[in-house]
Parts: structure tokens; sequence; C-alpha cells
């Protein structure tokens, strides 16, 4: 009897202490379910930012550099190209739009302006009241590794008082990351730049 007694109490005990290491292991799964959850909302939470725009909080979400490495290149090289090629006759104007596109580049920039300066293209510009303005179709670039090369394809257009020249236009160089600024929001700067080919396409009278 007394034997049943101890058998009776030990398989009790088993139960309990299989219940308690359950309810343990059961705790711990859901502790550890809760601190993940809850850093994954602090995460998501800290990739939510909110601008302001005419008096109105507007909500967006940051994200890496990484995922948008790609369109950031290619902003930046219309963006320079931009800058760099779309000229007006207006020594100011063009001075201004030279020196924007200065913070994009390295010195390779400003010695193929002072080139075209030296060469008088600039002031044939100003004298011969030509606007220019360059519009990308294609931009190559290599991401594998920094500094990541490039190659854009373009189309460069020449508006005289009496005629429309048209000509291809494809630069080149490498770009490398720096920090960001407001003259440089991406945070690149292009190096090594250079117009590979340049070639009239056809003219028109206006």
């Amino acid at each position: 009897m007394k034997f049943e007694l101890f058998n009776t109490i030990e398989r009790r005990f088993q139960r309990f202490r299989w219940l308690s290491l359950s309810f343990v292991l059961g705790s711990s799964l859901l502790g550890c379910w809760g601190m993940y959850n809850g850093s994954r909302e602090a995460e998501r939470a800290r990739q939510v930012v909110y601008v302001l725009r005419n008096g109105s909080a507007l909500q967006a979400v940051a994200s890496g550099r990484d995922e948008n490495l790609v369109v950031e290149l290619r902003d930046h090289l219309r963006t320079f190209h931009h800058y760099f090629f779309d000229l007006d006759p207006n020594e100011k104007a063009i001075k201004a739009s030279m020196n924007q596109s200065f913070y994009l580049a390295d010195s390779s920039a400003k010695t193929l302006f002072d080139d075209q300066v030296e060469k008088g293209y600039i002031n044939g510009l100003v004298s011969g009241n030509i606007s220019e303005r360059v519009v990308l179709d294609s931009i190559w670039l290599d991401t594998h590794s920094e500094p990541y090369a490039f190659r854009c394809i373009g189309v460069q257009t020449l508006t005289r008082a009496t005629s429309i020249t048209t000509r291809s236009i494809v630069t080149r160089g490498y770009m490398r990351n720096v920090n960001r600024a407001d003259n440089n929001p991406h945070g690149f700067v292009i190096e090594q730049f250079a117009v590979e080919d340049n070639k009239d396409i056809k003219t028109v009278n206006r």
C-alpha cells in the first residue's frame, strides 16, 4: 500500500515537473517572440519620418542607400549634365550653373570647362546668342565596385537665331561616395570626367 502511494506521489511530481517545465518553456518562447516583434516595430518606427510641406506633416519611409544606389547614381549624373551642359547665352547664368556642377565633380570637370573657355567656345555661346541643351538617352553603370564607372549617351542641341544643330554626345568617368551636403544631396563626386564623342548629326533652319 505504501509502495502504491509512493508511486502515485512520484507520478504527480513528474506531471507537476513537466507542467512547470512546459510553462517555463512556453513563457520563454512567448517572451522571445514579444522581444522580436518589439524590436521589429521599433526599427520600423525609426524608418518613419515626417516631412513638413505647406504646413502639413507628411509621412515618409526611410530606406537604405544600397536599395536606391542605381537610382541615385543616375540622378546625380543627370543633375550634373544639366548644370554642365544646359547653358544660355548669359555669362552670369553660365557661371552660376558651372559652380553648381563643380560641387558634383572633381577638378576634371573644371579642367574641361577651362579648356572650352580657352578655345573660345563659351564666349561663342554668349556672343552668338546660342542656347545649349543636353538630354541623356541612356546611362551605363558598373556598381560592382567603387569607384563606379559610367558612360552616358545623349543628344546635344545648339539653338541659334537662324538654325538648330543636333549633335551626339558621349561622356564617361567614375563616381565615388562622399558625404551628403546641400550642394551635393546624393553624396557622390564624379571623377575623371571626359567627353568621349561629340559629333554633328544635323542642322536645320529655323
